[in-house]
């Protein structure tokens, strides 16, 4: 039997459903517990993500493309991510779960170099 592309898809299904289909057809369960235990733990992980990146095809803002991005423009160089650090922690503990994360691209620094003095004097 073949569908048609009327018959697909999520809207249809929710078209079709009635208020209270989830509720009336998903098996709910009281469990009492006896003894409930969580270990307390911290975790933090970190690494270099560009090699990752690039795998996954992100490439451009390794290649020099950046440069149009920035208002003030470079002297000859093309501007790019040299590359990317990721961090994450999480703690889990009696009073709740705290987690964080960061990603930073890394800029090579560009040097400027202020040899005229004349400039600040009247």
């Amino acid at each position: 039997m073949q569908c048609t592309s009327k018959e697909l898809g999520a809207k249809n299904s929710i078209k079709g459903s009635e208020p209270g289909f989830l509720h009336n057809h998903i098996p709910y369960y009281q469990i009492e517990l006896a003894d409930f235990r969580i270990p307390k733990f911290k975790f933090s992980f970190e690494f270099e993500a560009s090699g990752v990146l690039k795998d996954m095809g992100l490439t451009s803002p390794f290649g020099g493309g950046l440069s149009e991005m920035v208002d003030s423009p470079t002297i000859g160089e093309k501007l790019y991510v040299s590359n990317i650090l990721h961090k994450a922690c999480i703690e889990v503990d009696e009073e709740g779960t705290e987690a964080a994360a960061v990603s930073i691209g890394v800029v090579r620094p560009v040097c400027f170099i202020f040899d005229e003095i004349s400039s600040f004097c009247s």
